[in-house]
């Protein structure tokens, strides 16, 4: 019995110097990474052999916010953006997805590199004091989290379909998009995530996070 033990013990110390290298290739200097999202441009192999590929920047944009101030891309530098695009009067998905966004907020409120953009798809309908009441109704924390207008729905249904490259086919069904968009601070798209279901959030926050370490051990 005591040759067993000690066999097993010998066995466990053999075998831990490889758990401990396996762990520190998979969790260490190779920790999980988020994709890119659109490549634009793939430039000829450098003298290395190497190929730059260069992914969609979201372009910028000129919209109002619930407080009827002027908003572009410029207002967000340096910004984690998480996005999504919604009407005040609809009855279905969108609250549902503005009450998800309210956990990104709730989680990440102290994080002031993490902002969340909600642009309304029915900008005829919702003015700034309709986007307010909004607000107000699902506790929106605006100093983080802006309610945002364009001019007419189809310069909101551009951006949303070639800048945040929301899948849609036409105006009509962009209206009913439940995705939401995760853009990091050089304003690449990182990632799309289904803005109903909880264990879709749930990989947002996660994926937020992995964002922020990567940037804080940049610095």
């Amino acid at each position: 019995m005591k040759k067993a033990s000690q066999y097993i013990i010998l066995s466990i110390l053999l075998i831990l110097p490889v758990l401990v290298y396996l762990f520190l290739k998979n969790f260490g200097e190779n920790h999980y990474r988020l994709p890119y999202y659109f490549p634009t441009e793939i430039s000829e192999p450098n003298e290395k052999g190497k190929i730059d590929t260069t992914f969609h920047v979201i372009p910028d944009f000129k919209a109002i916010n619930q407080n009827k101030d002027s908003v572009s891309l410029a207002n967000f530098e340096n910004q984690i953006l998480v996005v999504d695009f919604f009407f005040t009067r609809c009855p279905g998905i969108c609250p549902k997805m503005t009450s998800q966004l309210t956990r990104i907020q709730e989680i990440f409120k102290d994080k002031k590199e993490v902002s969340i953009l909600s642009f309304t798809v029915d900008p005829e309908f919702d003015s700034p004091e309709v986007l307010t009441k909004y607000a107000q109704k699902f506790g929106i924390d605006i100093q983080t989290w802006q309610l945002l207008k364009t001019n007419t729905k189809v310069e909101v249904f551009n951006l949303g379909f070639y800048g945040f490259k929301v899948p849609s086919d036409t105006v009509d069904k962009f209206l009913h998009s439940e995705k939401i968009i995760l853009v990091d601070k050089q304003k690449h798209i990182r990632g799309f995530y289904s803005g109903t279901e909880k264990k879709e959030v749930d990989r947002l926050t996660t994926e937020i996070g992995v964002l922020l370490y990567e940037y804080e051990h940049k610095k």
